[in-house]
């Protein structure tokens, strides 16, 4: 009998009815192989997107050069996806806020006639995923991945940054700012409307 119970620890010991493993152990092994388009827009946001404003076009120059020649600023200073297709641009720039509306904050560029709004609405479209250039279509097999990547940065700005530009503005604040907007085929930057990234108020 001693000799039966003996067998049977040692077999439950060599290969054990269950094991035991943390909840975030468990929950990363359920998760593998699993896209996490959430995660992956997080931290592209705090490692990549942010650090590339620093390296954004000065709007104020963009809309001069999109001015004098738009063919060769759309090649110096966008991104365009597919042949004919529209252009996106990564932009920073500074001015004061001239009206502060629902869906937009209006800012009047300093050194600059012109106006832009800075969206505060909610964002359709891709120019947060595609305005630097570092996101390659290719590299996502399941296009719904990608998608979901412009879907998830979106959100960051209507949840984030496009709450906070809000509560802040006001007629007659300075404001810096870095952002992306889209410029279909051919169409002229009247007003551009920036999807905000990074605001600071000096």
């Amino acid at each position: 009998m001693l000799a039966a119970l003996a067998a049977v620890a040692l077999l439950c010991r060599l290969f054990p009815l269950f094991h035991v493993v943390s909840l975030r152990k468990a929950a990363e092994q359920q998760q593998a192989g699993v896209f996490k388009a959430d995660v992956f827009a997080r931290e592209f946001w705090a490692t990549k997107l942010l650090p590339a404003t620093e390296r954004a076009v000065d709007l104020k120059n963009l809309l001069a050069a999109l001015a004098k020649d738009p063919a060769a600023a759309r090649k110096k200073y966008g991104h365009t996806l597919g042949i004919g297709g529209a252009t996106l641009f990564l932009v920073r720039g500074s001015g004061k806020v001239t009206a502060v509306e629902e869906d937009a904050v209006t800012v009047a560029l300093d050194e600059s006639d012109a106006k832009v709004g800075l969206n505060t609405g909610l964002l359709f479209g891709n120019a947060v995923r595609d305005a630097t250039g570092l996101l390659d279509v290719s590299a996502y097999p399941n296009s719904q991945d990608f998608n979901d990547i412009s879907t998830q940065l979106n959100s960051i700005v209507e949840n984030k940054v496009a709450p906070a530009l809000k509560e802040k503005a006001a007629v007659g604040e300075a404001v810096r700012f870095a952002g992306c907007f889209e410029l279909e085929e051919d169409a002229q930057p009247d007003a551009p409307q920036i999807v905000p990234i990074k605001v600071e108020w000096p």
